[in-house]
């Protein structure tokens, strides 16, 4: 899935020097379905997810697939999804 991103995301760590750009607005990203354990609190559930590369090679995930909206508002705000043409 490809998806366009339409808002830069800062990176914000406990320094400032640890601060970075993780997604450009305008660059476009390859995300893929995967899964996670442990993200809801039990350690044992798995949790499918959205998750693509930052501009710094490091993975993320960027949305819940399941019932949870956790991730929703930042996918919405920062990506939109590419149609194949």
């Amino acid at each position: 899935m490809k998806l366009k991103c339409i808002k830069s995301v800062q990176m914000k760590g406990e320094r400032t020097e640890d601060r970075y750009q993780a997604f450009t607005e305008g660059n476009e990203y390859n995300a893929r379905k995967g899964s996670c354990k442990g993200l809801n609190g039990d350690p044992w559930e798995v949790v499918p997810v959205l998750r693509t590369k930052n501009d710094k090679g490091e993975s993320h995930i960027i949305k819940h697939l399941n019932k949870d909206t956790t991730l929703d508002d930042f996918f919405s705000t920062h990506f939109i999804e590419l149609r194949n043409s």
